[in-house]
């Protein structure tokens, strides 16, 4: 903990990420390359508290593209991705879901999606999650 209050992560002080107490305590899960079934088997996608995510996924065709989004049903957005119905994502299908984080606050979610698609948010993205 510093002195603002803030939690300090990472396994060196050159690789430390600072997290705001408020942003700790609302991510509530953190997953890296499940697949779909496996969600469904430990039933995290079929909560019955409404559920924010914020995930990525990356084309299986090519692997240099991301997608970043956000979404209540993860699983339906999948399915949505994968079958051509989403037109951005459609030329790079077949897409596989890389992380997903849950949050309980929808504008929090909303925020952190919108800070992922930055040019500083993109560069997190790249070096903690991918």
């Amino acid at each position: 903990m510093t002195d603002s209050g803030s939690v300090v992560s990472g396994s060196s002080p050159d690789r430390a990420v600072l997290l705001r107490p408020s942003l700790s305590e609302t991510l509530v899960g953190l997953r890296r390359n499940y697949s779909l079934e496996a969600l469904l088997e430990f039933n995290i996608l079929r909560s019955e508290e409404e559920m924010n995510i914020v995930y990525i996924l990356t084309s299986k065709n090519y692997p240099e593209r991301y997608y970043i989004g956000f979404t209540q049903d993860l699983e339906r957005r999948i399915k949505d991705h994968n079958s051509g119905d989403s037109l951005y994502t459609k030329r790079y299908m077949p897409w596989e879901l890389q992380t997903y984080i849950t949050f309980k606050n929808k504008l929090q979610a909303e925020e952190f999606e919108k800070y992922l698609k930055s040019g500083s948010g993109f560069a997190f993205l790249k070096r903690r999650f991918l």
